[in-house]
């Protein structure tokens, strides 16, 4: 087998159970801890009773370049009738605690770029981004999900991927990671390959249609160009040939920006692009061939021949094969959490809202309590300058709308009573009467069944009209004007009583 190093708690393998290792793969890809697995052949049990869950792991390549730092997470004891007793490890990088790791919490006023460098810091790596900033996003709710999920899902809302390499979270696009190219030349490194180009998933351009729910304004992006079209541009033929061949439209997406939108769109053209041209293949073991580098392919053919960003590499190391590593450029599929309205509850904490709008926030009780931030509120026959203008106060529960499922943007459709007796009395028969009551105290009823319609104040002044007449009753002085007008009592009988 090639010369690999195998360090075992940053120790180098015992010479004895060196000599016992049949196998050993090292997956790396984007957007996935990187995988150790370590097979032992009929290994001595004393030696392995070290190789436990949590011993950091470390393979180098036969150059001496670092191919993975794992923790070991799993063992596996194997029996065989021709290989007789297996025992493996399988390690991954420390991305894996991030999986591990399940929180509720609000994230304001953050790009993917700062999600990544908090992860990175806290799994004790550095991180390292694009030069060009992802968009900002105004609140991030993370919820059913682990950390590893929340930062896959916005990297992916705007083109991003993520990989460890060297001790460094790595955010990048599809263009690659900048490095310099490495060359692959059929019949001397590149052993065997497979490129497919396919108009499948060919197209224009990416437009992507939304709204932005605090301020129910459209929003639109379009991308017309992939990021590694400056690596490798491909796709004339599907472009000319395919009459009609147009953009691919993402409607009714939640985007509080045009950037947002534009970062959705982008997303979708690079990974069709990608998709357009695909190689898979294995060459002879080069620890240089990681998640984010550019390939340059020599010899399979003049129309497979030129560059490729890689998504993923593994490189194994046997007794049959020596060292290989096997490429790919398949993007990894994008995070499946389904774009599905839910509803939830939330009790009100603040109704002065800082804009003037008609919105509130409150604590999202299913979700932890979290912070929802300013949330529109439903308004009867909202408008210019129109509308019932109701608005929940602290201390009220009310049901919300997650379009989407995304508790960072919620739409308050109105108050729940729950326990709370709602005002107003339902008579013996009959339909309940309807009430509208304010904090104040301020009411006015309207009774169906009594034919009755009282307005009154909290200092118990009261207009009410019945079958059997109408009274007005005020606490305080009361004024009757008509400035520049005629005023007119018309009745039967007028009578002027002192009181």
């Amino acid at each position: 087998m090639a010369a690999v190093a195998l360090r075992i708690d940053g120790a180098p393998v015992a010479p004895r159970l060196a000599a016992c290792v049949c196998s050993i793969d090292v997956r790396q890809a984007l957007n996935t801890p990187a995988i150790a697995v370590v097979a032992f052949a009929d290994p001595p049990p004393d030696l392995i009773a070290s190789l436990k869950i949590g011993t950091p792991l470390t393979v180098e390549a036969p150059t001496g370049e670092t191919l993975v730092e794992a923790e070991i997470v799993a063992v596996e004891h194997r029996l065989s009738a021709d290989k007789g007793r297996v025992f493996a490890v399988r390690g991954y990088d420390r991305l894996h605690r991030l999986r591990k790791r399940q929180r509720v919490r609000a994230l304001t006023d953050v790009t993917p770029e700062d999600v990544a460098a908090a992860a990175a810091a806290e799994i004790g790596v550095s991180s390292e981004a694009p030069d060009a900033a992802s968009p900002r996003r105004t609140l991030v709710i993370q919820h059913d999900q682990s950390d590893f999920d929340l930062l896959a899902e916005l990297a992916a809302d705007c083109g991003r991927y993520f990989h460890l390499a060297g001790g460094t979270l790595k955010l990048l696009t599809l263009a690659g990671d900048g490095d310099d190219e490495v060359r692959l030349v059929a019949g001397q490194t590149l052993l065997e390959a497979q490129v497919e180009l396919s108009a499948e998933t060919m197209r224009r351009s990416t437009v992507a249609r939304g709204w932005d729910v605090g301020s129910a304004a459209p929003v639109s992006g379009r991308a017309s160009t992939a990021s590694q079209d400056a690596i490798e541009f491909r796709g004339d033929d599907a472009l000319t040939r395919f009459e009609g061949l147009g953009a691919r439209l993402l409607l009714n997406r939640n985007s509080a920006s045009a950037a947002e939108a534009t970062g959705l769109a982008q997303a979708d053209i690079d990974r069709a692009i990608a998709l357009g041209a695909t190689l898979t293949a294995t060459t002879d073991g080069d620890p240089r061939l990681r998640p984010g580098r550019v390939v340059a392919i020599e010899g399979v053919g003049d129309q497979a021949d030129g560059s490729y960003v890689l998504t993923e590499a593994t490189h194994s190391f046997d007794i049959d094969r020596g060292y290989v590593t096997r490429i790919s450029t398949l993007p990894s599929p994008r995070p499946s959490r389904p774009r599905c309205a839910a509803a939830t509850v939330a009790r009100i904490t603040d109704a002065a809202d800082p804009e003037g709008l008609a919105r509130v926030r409150g604590t999202l009780i299913a979700y932890g309590e979290v912070d929802s931030g300013w949330m529109p509120v439903l308004i009867v026959g909202a408008g210019d300058g129109k509308g019932l203008s109701i608005v929940p106060e602290p201390g009220d529960d009310v049901l919300v709308l997650l379009p989407e499922g995304d508790p960072a943007r919620g739409i308050v459709l109105g108050g729940l009573y729950g326990s709370r007796p709602p005002p107003g009395e339902r008579p013996d028969k009959g339909a309940r009467n309807f009430t509208l009551r304010t904090p104040g105290g301020q009411s006015l009823m309207l009774d169906g069944v009594e034919a009755v319609i009282r307005l009154q104040t909290s200092a118990g002044d009261l207009l009410e009209m019945t079958p059997k007449g109408t009274k007005l009753s005020v606490t305080r002085d009361l004024l009757v004007e008509a400035p520049g007008h005629k005023l007119t009592f018309r009745a039967s009988h007028v009578d002027f009583e002192k009181s």
